[in-house]
């Protein structure tokens, strides 16, 4: 698994190995999944709904319950649990996670010189990228005030950004090989490092 997002009744959840996507009750039910049919032929399973999806990382679901996921070949995909592949967004290099925040979608990407892109909800045309000086990215967070944290492995930093993109606090010490990063409705920061035994640690 690499990705996760809670709805109020669903639980979305991105396998990288398997390619795909995973949908649970929040009692661990499995609803239905979507991934690659070739790789579950060989493991001799059958599911409904069945669809390929590439690499999946990053996940993000919006009110009219679309997921958003970070796949392979440079794209983004959006589709409904009840439909089939709605739309992409290609040449996004690198796609690691994904956020909703208001109208916008903002895909963490890995590249030298870009960190983040910007996107139209309502049309999916790009806005603007920026580079916020990271190094090797691998979760983006946005709390309930806005700001935008991103765990940086290759300088071992969680960086927050204020909601105009701008540095307001670096974090270093805890954040080699993040495998997740949330904040609680205290404003702590909770994350996995696979790294220290895939310890969950609460800053």
């Amino acid at each position: 698994p690499w990705g996760i997002h809670l709805t109020d009744m669903l639980m979305f959840v991105t396998d990288k190995r398997r390619s795909g996507l995973y949908i649970f009750l929040h009692d661990g039910t499995l609803v239905t999944c979507y991934t690659d049919d070739s790789i579950m032929k060989k493991e001799r399973k059958i599911y409904s709904n069945v669809t390929n999806v590439d690499y999946s990382y990053g996940i993000a679901v919006d009110s009219e319950m679309f997921a958003y996921i970070c796949g392979a070949k440079n794209k983004l995909r959006i589709f409904q649990p009840i439909m089939p592949m709605v739309q992409e967004i290609e040449n996004i290099p690198n796609p690691i996670d994904v956020k909703l925040k208001g109208d916008t979608i903002i895909v963490l990407v890995n590249t030298n010189d870009i960190s983040i892109m910007i996107f139209s909800k309502a049309d999916r045309t790009k806005i603007t990228s920026i580079n916020l000086d990271t190094k090797y990215t691998e979760f983006m967070h946005i709390d309930i005030l806005g700001n935008i944290l991103i765990s940086d492995s290759g300088c071992n930093e969680l960086k927050i950004y204020n909601s105009n993109y701008e540095s307001i606090r670096i974090l270093r010490g805890h954040f080699s090989n993040i495998k997740g990063l949330s904040v609680n409705k205290e404003g702590r920061i909770i994350n996995v490092c696979e790294k220290d035994g895939s310890r969950l640690k609460i800053l």
